[in-house]
């Protein structure tokens, strides 16, 4: 599948295959880790258990600041969790004070697109050829009737490399250039 996505300054060309690098979860999809072999997972038990004993000796840090912010998502991008794609004010509502009784005052929506899986999260033209749920509509009512703060995330990337997602940048504007004379 071959998409496009134009971004401040680059127009991103995709021949990714969603089959390879994501798996469906429900209606949407989520990253396909590779599986990692027993040398690597031997090696990450005998750290956590390291950073463990470490902490076990260390005093209880008491914070100086409490957390006030979180991040949110339309779904999470690399596993399978608390997906919203379908959420109205009501739940986004429910949410969100859920949020605030932890103290949390202030969300980040964490992308209002997703290029890596060809989903948007709002009524679009320029993902047009994206999967859309109109997410951020109820998610805004919510949160503005819950007196949140929220930033919005733009276009989600999964931080993979141009070569796993089968992605090339072509500088713009696509095909010609404007000289002044």
């Amino acid at each position: 599948m071959i998409c496009a996505a134009r971004l401040p300054g680059k127009i991103y060309l995709s021949a990714m295959d969603l089959n390879k690098i994501s798996v469906p979860v429900d209606e949407y999809r989520v990253i396909r880790h590779e599986p990692k072999d027993e040398a690597f997972h031997k090696r990450q038990r005998q750290r956590d258990e390291r950073t463990n004993g470490v902490l076990n000796e260390s005093p209880t840090p008491r914070p100086a600041k409490r957390l006030t912010g979180s991040f949110i998502y339309a779904h999470p991008p690399d596993y399978a969790g608390r997906p919203t794609l379908r959420f109205g004010v009501r739940e986004w509502r429910q949410l969100f004070q859920e949020l605030k009784e932890l103290g949390v005052d202030t969300v980040v929506f964490q992308a209002a697109a997703w290029l890596d899986f060809q989903e948007c999260y709002y009524p679009s033209d320029l993902f047009r050829n994206f999967k859309t749920w109109d997410v951020l509509g109820p998610m805004l009512e919510g949160a503005g009737a819950e007196r949140l703060t929220v930033y919005l995330g733009g276009a989600g990337l999964l931080g993979m490399t141009d070569e796993q997602l089968g992605v090339s940048r072509v500088p713009e504007p696509l095909g010609q250039r404007r000289h002044d004379r």
